[in-house]
């Protein structure tokens, strides 16, 4: 295996891990589509992303989206990025994890 393909897939890992999304890296590497894009995230790092990969993530984890790629527009402040209050991402958790028992 080359040493771009261990790279690109402990990212995966990294992300699975760090947001604890509910997935494997080889359930995520079933979606590599090899259509590689730079991305800016809302903390303003930049990363080159398979968007097959990063698509899947986000589907398979609303709070790594959120805390990824969603902004807010605050009245007298302008556009910042979203962060999700303790409560909040355990209130999300919570319904995602219904949700899982229902289907």
């Amino acid at each position: 295996m080359k040493d771009s393909t261990k790279q690109f897939l402990n990212s995966i890992k990294e992300k699975i891990d760090k947001y604890a999304i509910e997935t494997t890296v080889k359930e995520a590497a079933k979606h590599i589509n090899k259509h590689f894009i730079t991305t800016k995230y809302n903390n303003g790092v930049t990363e080159i992303i398979d968007s097959g990969v990063e698509y899947f993530l986000c589907a398979t984890s609303p709070i790594y989206f959120l805390k990824r790629y969603a902004w807010i527009d605050f009245p007298g402040v302008g556009v910042i990025p979203f962060n999700l209050y303790h409560f909040q991402e355990e209130g999300l958790k919570l319904i995602l994890k219904k949700q899982n028992q229902l289907m």
